[in-house]
């Protein structure tokens, strides 16, 4: 699941790294530093200027710390997702399950869970697994709507946060679950299925000051693997 060596270089085909980086390449300048076409094509790559990590040499669309990022939270995304869905059917909102909501003003309806919807990677967010993701409902008229989840039953949650063998993690849950529950969803029949996740908002990379996109980085495969230690737990 590393999130390294998936840039692949456009002159000596090795990946971790491109064109713009590659020390073959930029041997190769330096030898024929003497034609007149090459010696500007120096010259650009040492004005040129990232706007995104701000290191000279390479653009935006080029940039290998944009590219890591990217890879990177698209991990995060799918894994985390996948343990959201895993969580969701253990404390019974998972897919199948009933619960009645709000679909309108002081109007309710019935209907099924089918599905979940992720939010992105919040960098700003305390919970490695993101913000409270929402049900996805099919309602009798053929509609599907999204829904918060309904208040937890307690000794269900209580029996989810058991099962965490890792003090640090179970803390961690236990206090992102504070934050669930809405009451304008109420479950009508529990579903301990996993709950498929339908949408899954892809993450953007996102710019940092000078030295900051390696503490990002590291705190997005931090949570990455926290994502996948809870899930084993959940099994």
């Amino acid at each position: 699941m590393s999130y390294n060596g998936t840039v692949r270089c456009g002159w000596c085909n090795e990946r971790g790294h491109n064109k713009r980086t590659c020390e073959r390449y930029k041997k190769y300048l330096d030898k024929h530093s003497d034609i007149p076409r090459i010696a500007a094509m120096i010259k650009t790559r040492k004005t040129t200027k990232c706007s995104f990590c701000g290191d000279a040499g390479h653009n935006k669309r080029t940039c290998e710390v944009k590219a890591r990022q990217k890879a990177a939270l698209e991990v995060w995304d799918n894994e985390s997702a996948k343990t959201l869905s895993q969580l969701c059917g253990k404390l019974g909102i998972g897919r199948g399950a009933m619960v009645r909501i709000e679909s309108s003003w002081k109007e309710w309806q019935t209907g099924v869970v089918v599905g979940l919807v992720c939010d992105s990677f919040d960098h700003s967010y305390t919970s490695f697994l993101g913000e409270e993701p929402k049900l996805l409902v099919a309602l009798p008229n053929g509609e599907k709507q999204t829904a918060w989840a309904p208040h937890l039953d307690e000794n269900k949650k209580k029996e989810v946060l058991d099962s965490i063998r890792s003090i640090q993690l179970r803390e961690k849950v236990e206090v992102m679950l504070r934050c669930w529950g809405y009451s304008r969803t109420t479950m009508v029949v529990p579903s301990y299925q996993p709950t498929p996740p339908t949408n899954v908002k892809r993450t953007e990379p996102v710019k940092f000051i000078e030295g900051e996109n390696t503490k990002f980085l590291e705190r997005i495969h931090n949570a990455t693997e926290k994502a996948k230690w809870l899930r084993e737990d959940l099994v």
